[in-house]
C-alpha cells in the first residue's frame, strides 16, 4: 500500500509519469503478489459495476465506467505466465543445481575459510602412510570416503578418514545431518561410496544396528533370537537362554515384536546385531 501510494504521488507529476508506468508493469511481472493483488481488484471492481448497471438499468438510466473484462484477460495470462516461468524455475534449481551469483561467492568464501584441525590431519597422514601389513593390524580402515547423492554437488560424505584398531570402542560424533548414519550404511555395504574406499578385516562378523528398527514384526522375541542365530550357524538352545537375560528379555520373550515398546525394540535389535560375536 505504501509503494502504491508513493507510485500515485509521482505518477500526478508528467515527468514520472512514464516512468511509473514502466516500474508499475515491471513489478507487475517479477512479483505474482503484486499482479495477484491488482487481478482480485479488478474482479472485485467489475462485481460492483456489475451491481451498480443492474440498478441504473431498472431506472432507464446507462453509467459509463472502466471495462474491466480486458484488465482482468491481462492479468490472469501474467499470472499463468508466472506461474509457469517460476515453476520451472524452481526444477532447474531442484535438479540442475543452478546457483545464483552470491551463493558462488558464499562457497567461495567458505572453502577458503574451512581447514581442518590438527588431529584430524594427523590421522589423515597416519592412514596415507600405511601399507598392507599395517592395515593388517587394523579392524577398520577408512581412506578419503566420500558420498555425493544424485543432483547433489555438496558431498554428504566429505574426505571422511579413520582407523579403528581391534577391541577398541570408537564413537563418531557429529550434528544433524553430518552424514553418520550416510557413513555406517557405506561401512557395512548398503550404500556404496562416490570415492575412497573402506577395509574391513572381518567383513562377515560384522554385527549393525541401524538408526531405524528392522523389525521382525510378525514373530515374537524367542523366534526372532532363533532366526538369526540360524543365520549366523549357531543352535539357538546355545544362546537363547543368554541374550534373554543378558538384554532382560526373559518376560517379554513370547511377545510379538510389534507389540514391545519403542526402548524394548532397541534393546532386543541390539542383541540380534551382537550375535556371533562382531
Amino acid at each position: 500500500n505504501t509503494l502504491k501510494i508513493f507510485m500515485e504521488i509521482f505518477r500526478s507529476y508528467r515527468a514520472f509519469s512514464s516512468l511509473m508506468y514502466i516500474i508499475r508493469w515491471l513489478l507487475l511481472l517479477i512479483f505474482p503478489n503484486v499482479n495477484v493483488y491488482i487481478l482480485i481488484v479488478a474482479i472485485l471492481r467489475r462485481s460492483l459495476c456489475e451491481f451498480d448497471d443492474s440498478i441504473f438499468e431498472q431506472q432507464g438510466l446507462e453509467f459509463a465506467h472502466e471495462q474491466y473484462s480486458n484488465k482482468i484477460l491481462i492479468h490472469t495470462l501474467i499470472f499463468i505466465f508466472q506461474f509457469i516461468s517460476y515453476f520451472i524455475l524452481l526444477i532447474m534449481i531442484d535438479i540442475w543445481n543452478i546457483r545464483f551469483p552470491w551463493n558462488k561467492i558464499k562457497s567461495k568464501i567458505d572453502q577458503q575459510q574451512q581447514h581442518e584441525d590438527d588431529d584430524v590431519t594427523e590421522e589423515r597422514d597416519r592412514i596415507k602412510s600405511m601399507n598392507d601389513d599395517d592395515k593388517q593390524c587394523e579392524a577398520l580402515v577408512v581412506d578419503n570416503l566420500s558420498k555425493y547423492f544424485h543432483g547433489s554437488k555438496i558431498p554428504a560424505v566429505d574426505r571422511l578418514t579413520f582407523a579403528i584398531p581391534h577391541r577398541q570402542c570408537f564413537g563418531l560424533l557429529g550434528f544433524n545431518g553430518s552424514g553418520k548414519t550416510t557413513t555406517f550404511r557405506m561401512l557395512v555395504g548398503e550404500l556404496q561410496s562416490s570415492d575412497g574406499y573402506i577395509y574391513r578385516k572381518h567383513q562377515d562378523s560384522i554385527g549393525y544396528c541401524p538408526q531405524k528398527d528392522i523389525s521382525f514384526s510378525a514373530l515374537t522375541v524367542i523366534q526372532s533370537i532363533d532366526y538369526i542365530c540360524r543365520l549366523h550357524g549357531f543352535q539357538p538352545s546355545l544362546l537363547n537362554d543368554l541374550i534373554l537375560t543378558q538384554f532382560q528379555l526373559e518376560k517379554h520373550q513370547h511377545y510379538l515384536v510389534s507389540n514391545l515398546s519403542g526402548g524394548t525394540q532397541r534393546r532386543l535389535h541390539l542383541a540380534l546385531c551382537l550375535i556371533g560375536s562382531p
